[in-house]
């Protein structure tokens, strides 16, 4: 009476179980279940199952799946990231001034008394908030003032050398707020908030000209 023999699959292929379950060869490959289930082979390349259903591969590549009605391969397509805002908080940017006495309260206005005038410093500070966005300035946009809080600290004669300093706090949109110092040494002359818009410039001047005098 001759022995039963089980067959053995060549080498290479895959078996499959009683239960429809593929299982790998020495090579990593895979064959689909009863149930169109795939297992990644060792390499990491995806394998599709018989709904379209794909993995990555351990590289990040997509595979291309076919539709489910036959149709042409269809490309898994990463999600495009948005563009980082053009002024990104952090930015800073300093401005100096040597006091003369064109730029005093008396010269300007605002007093009568011959030290560094508000309105020069507040235009100071202004000047570091411009040069700090002045570099990634997009094409035909610019900023303009919408708010100011300043706290006129100290005074400042003729003939001293101030520095104004910003650094942009928030970017909300079209929104810019900068935390401005102005400094004579180790001196705080002056500190605030800055408000700042980013516009069209044409259409900002176009508008400017309409407003009925």
């Amino acid at each position: 009476m001759t022995a039963a023999r089980r067959a053995v699959p060549p080498q290479g292929r895959t078996a499959r179980s009683r239960h429809g379950r593929a299982t790998p060869s020495r090579h990593g490959r895979t064959t689909p279940s009863r149930h169109g289930r795939t297992t990644p082979s060792r390499h990491g390349r995806a394998t599709l199952s018989r709904h379209g259903r794909a993995t990555l591969s351990r590289h990040g590549r997509a595979a291309d799946l076919p539709a489910d009605t036959g149709g042409p391969p269809t490309r898994l397509i990463p999600m495009l990231e948005q563009p980082d805002a053009p002024f990104p908080p952090g930015l800073t940017a300093r401005v100096e001034l040597t006091v003369t006495d064109a730029d005093t309260a008396r010269a300007v206005g605002s007093g009568d008394v011959p030290v560094l005038g508000t309105p020069r410093v507040l235009a100071l500070a202004e000047a570091a908030t411009v040069a700090a966005t002045a570099a990634g300035m997009p094409a035909g946009r610019t900023t303009v003032g919408v708010r100011v809080e300043l706290a006129h600290l100290a005074a400042t004669p003729v003939g001293r050398t101030v520095v104004a300093h910003a650094r942009l706090a928030e970017a909300d949109g079209r929104r810019l707020v900068f935390e401005v110092t102005v400094t004579d040494g180790d001196v705080t002359v002056a500190s605030g908030r800055i408000e700042r818009a980013l516009v069209d410039r044409q259409r900002f001047v176009e508008r400017a000209a309409r407003v009925p005098s």
